[in-house]
């Protein structure tokens, strides 16, 4: 899904119904750094990520880095450090549904234990732009650039927040 932020509308969709639930996959990932923010200050530490879906990890990250490359490992370690009470905070803050399941890797999209509505999610994510102020969505939102530019986000080509998530298949196989 593609939106314009200010105005929030859709620009271009391909889900058939937005209003039923999926696993977002790393979509969560931004929610689960504030979440970690908000119990640390925002202060937020670098990670060496030697386990991820690149295969020899990515090295040292910053959360900005980590959300530009949506890093497992850098969000692995963030996550493990939050509780489910943390999650469930951000989680209403931005209007998405508790997780189902209360573990790191759920937290950040893995597996299918944290079901929204892609309708839901694309109105956290205005949300979180609306932020843009704050301290952790602020540095969320500058990795969200940097992945537009140079991340897993920059084969549209475009100059824009920008974010990936790989989640298990929802369509219905023929």
């Amino acid at each position: 899904m593609l939106m314009d932020v200010r105005e929030q509308t859709p620009l271009r969709s391909q889900w058939t119904n937005p209003r039923e639930p999926v696993a977002a996959g790393s979509l969560m990932k931004p929610f689960a750094a504030i979440a970690y923010g908000a119990a640390h200050r925002f202060e937020y530490p670098d990670f060496d990520c030697r386990r991820c879906w690149k295969a020899n990890g990515h090295g040292r990250l910053s959360l900005v880095a980590a959300i530009a490359y949506s890093c497992n490992g850098y969000f692995l370690e963030l996550a493990q450090a939050c509780t489910p009470d943390d999650i469930s905070r951000v989680a209403s803050i931005y209007g998405l549904p508790a997780p189902s399941e209360n573990n790191a890797e759920t937290w950040i999209g893995l597996g299918g234990g944290w079901l929204v509505e892609p309708a839901t999610l694309l109105r956290a994510y205005c949300e979180l732009a609306a932020r843009a102020v704050e301290a952790g969505p602020a540095a969320v939102l500058r990795g969200m650039r940097l992945s537009a530019h140079h991340g897993t986000s920059s084969g549209m080509r475009i100059d824009a927040f920008a974010k990936t998530g790989t989640g298990p298949c929802a369509h219905k196989q023929k």
